[in-house]
């Protein structure tokens, strides 16, 4: 009977044991579930930060646009104005200042859309390989999870294959001694 018990008390601690490692990989899951959640939310703020800079882009060319109307209506009005006062050569110096400003303000206008249109490639460039990075991070680390699990569940059902082995010739023993049937 003291046999009994102790191949019971032995089986009691194998269980113990077996829930225990399955409660310590079921934290490990929680805690990579965590950590894809934290993932996640990171790329969702840089997903509206690169949203926020092509809104403030556009707000930028919308300015420069209206800046430019502006300044057609003053070299218009301008004009307007030398034209009034008829003194020829003022009014063609005037202009000849006024259309090297306007080209002046072009090619400023220019460099400004050249600048705005670098920066969202460098913020676009700089969110994929952020992306990039932390998929195939994520993907290592599950990997590794992954067969760690593996060998652990392996190692578990051969150990339980040999406890169920065990106890099967150890209940035949019991089940021969019971029936006065002596092997030895």
């Amino acid at each position: 009977m003291d046999n009994f018990m102790d191949k019971l008390a032995q089986k009691l601690n194998a269980q113990e044991m077996i829930k225990a490692n399955a409660a310590a990989e079921a934290a490990q899951m929680d805690k990579m579930q965590s950590q894809i959640a934290d993932y996640d939310e990171a790329f969702q703020e840089i997903r509206k930060l690169g949203l926020k800079q092509a809104e403030a882009a556009d707000n930028l060319n919308q300015l420069i646009t209206e800046s430019a109307q502006k300044l057609d209506e003053l070299t218009k009005e301008s004009l307007a104005k030398i034209e009034a006062i008829q003194l020829q050569d003022k009014s063609e110096e005037l202009e000849k200042k006024l259309q090297e400003n306007k080209k002046e303000i072009e090619e400023l206008l220019k460099k400004t859309e050249e600048y705005v249109h670098t920066e969202d490639v460098k913020v676009y460039r700089n969110v994929e390989a952020v992306i990039v990075e932390q998929t195939a991070k994520q993907t290592e680390t599950l990997l590794n999870t992954q067969n760690g699990m593996n060998r652990k569940i392996t190692a578990i059902l051969v150990f339980s294959i040999l406890s169920f082995a065990g106890i099967a010739v150890n209940l035949i023993f019991q089940i021969l001694d019971l029936l006065n049937f002596k092997l030895f």
